[in-house]
């Protein structure tokens, strides 16, 4: 019975990173020559995503829908020292062609719906996808 348990275990974990090519990949912009900024896509539909410019990791989960990835950041809700609620505050919307990832959308989640800011609208950046595997902390 625990080796039928064991083989359906290893089953399931291999059929699951097979249906999902994005686990552990890794995904750059070059601002600069000493600035990279990163999305690296983790297990469960994790992802880290790192600004070099203010050196924060935003995280959250990301989904696909038909030919569209959503990365949705799960964040602090506030920047006192002593908050430690996360909720939902953002979401991108891009696609990934060629190796390329390309953000064409974001809005922010206010009073439970989705808002497009006013301001800064997403700039025309093509994420390059590298090709080795680094790992990150979870």
């Amino acid at each position: 019975m625990s080796y039928l348990l064991l083989l359906l275990t290893l089953f399931s974990y291999t059929t699951r990173k097979q249906q999902n090519p994005l686990v552990n990949t890794r995904w750059e912009y070059k601002v600069n020559e000493d600035c990279i900024n990163y999305v690296y896509f983790k297990e469960n539909n994790d992802y880290e995503d790192y600004n070099c410019e203010i050196t924060y990791p935003f995280s959250g989960k990301y989904e696909f829908k038909k030919d569209t990835i959503y990365l949705i950041e799960i964040d602090f809700i506030s920047d006192l020292p002593e908050n430690t609620k996360k909720d939902i505050k953002s979401r991108m919307k891009g696609i990934i062609q060629n190796d390329q990832l390309k953000f064409f959308d974001r809005e922010d989640f206010i009073d439970e719906k989705w808002v497009k800011p006013k301001l800064n609208p997403i700039p025309e950046i093509f994420y390059k996808k590298v090709n080795h595997e680094k790992k990150i902390k979870k």
